[in-house]
């Protein structure tokens, strides 16, 4: 069973999940991307502090749904040495799959090894989002230079989204010694919540309508924008 996917998508997603996944995690299987396809395909990634998803929508349907686990350097390694338009997944076994693009009329594959699906974390169910202004992203990603990088102060290394002043919504973030706070932006959220900071949120490419909501009995945050 082969699966077709536009390139210029998997790179989109691979770029956005290597700024939370890495390829030397302790914990061999936070190395790895983990893909679903059935009517789209969804790429996950995790550090377990942080998930990240991206749902591609134009690709071949499958007769019967797939799911398999890929190391992220062989996504990373195929992007870089093919430029075909449509890179190929076919899940050989249960322990294997075969990745690959056209390069002149040819089709350079690669077969790596998986880890077992019962490997992959039990991550929790994601909140459920209410839409917020695009202004949000901008907010967050100009406070992120303003919280701490010290592991020592954990709970600095965050943005802070402040509801409890009813009638003006904060976005903060400080590292003890300044501090910067954005007023503009009304949050759907029913208590103020820590965000922790993440190359990921940083990232410029996030864009579009969003949408937020936060389930505070899981611990669970979550922000939705386009794929992601």
């Amino acid at each position: 069973m082969k699966l077709l996917i536009p390139r210029n998508e998997v790179k989109e997603a691979v770029t956005g999940l290597a700024k939370i996944v890495s390829t030397k995690a302790s914990l061999p299987i936070l190395s790895h991307i983990r893909l679903d396809a059935d009517r789209t395909v969804r790429l996950t990634g995790t550090n377990l502090d942080a998930t990240a998803s991206y749902t591609i929508e134009g690709h071949t349907p499958l007769p019967t749904p797939m799911s398999t686990i890929i190391p992220l350097e062989a996504l990373q390694s195929l992007l870089k040495t093919t430029q075909g338009s449509t890179i190929e997944i076919e899940k050989t076994d249960d322990h294997s799959v075969t990745i690959g693009c056209s390069v002149g009329g040819q089709v350079i594959s690669r077969r790596v090894s998986t880890p077992d699906l019962d490997d992959w974390p039990n991550l929790p169910e994601p909140a459920k989002t209410k839409p917020v202004a695009p202004k949000l992203l901008e907010h967050i990603r100009q406070a992120i230079p303003f919280a701490s990088t010290e592991d020592s102060r954990y709970v600095l290394k965050t943005v802070f989204l402040d509801v409890a002043d009813k009638d003006c919504h904060k976005v903060v973030a400080t590292d003890g010694r300044r501090l910067n706070a954005f007023n503009s932006v009304r949050l759907p959220l029913a208590e103020s919540v820590i965000l922790s900071t993440s190359k990921f949120l940083a990232w410029n490419k996030l864009s579009g309508e969003p949408s937020i909501g936060a389930d505070k009995t899981n611990e669970v945050l979550t922000l939705n924008v386009g794929p992601w």
